[in-house]
């Protein structure tokens, strides 16, 4: 029974952490950076985001991303060929309250071209 408890606990809690990153399918609307802003990038898109966790409260942008990170380039790449396009894309952040990159965005985790 004490085993049960456990795995239904641990259950749980994973959950809790996977529901707590802020995810979207749609296209992208806008895309922000300039020199006040450093090597940060801000990604806006057309759809509402579910669960976005309780530091993203930026009523435009929805995800954030440093150009200076491994791998940066990459996304931006992806971002801008979803912009330029019209390209429907799925976008999630890493949740957790990690709005890093600014205060009350958050930050992305993962772009995927659709």
């Amino acid at each position: 029974m004490q085993k049960l408890q456990y795995i239904l606990f641990l259950s749980l809690i994973s959950t809790a952490l996977t529901t707590s990153a802020g995810s979207a399918v749609g296209k992208i609307t806008h895309i922000l950076s300039g020199p006040e802003f450093g090597t940060k990038v801000f990604i806006a898109i057309d759809t509402a985001v579910t669960n976005k966790p309780s530091c993203a409260v930026n009523n435009l942008y929805s995800f954030g991303l440093d150009s200076a990170e491994p791998g940066a380039n990459m996304w931006l790449s992806m971002a801008t060929v979803a912009y330029t396009s019209g390209k429907t894309i799925s976008i999630s952040g890493f949740g957790e309250n990690k709005c890093t990159h600014w205060v009350n965005i958050e930050d992305l985790k993962s772009i995927r071209l659709q």
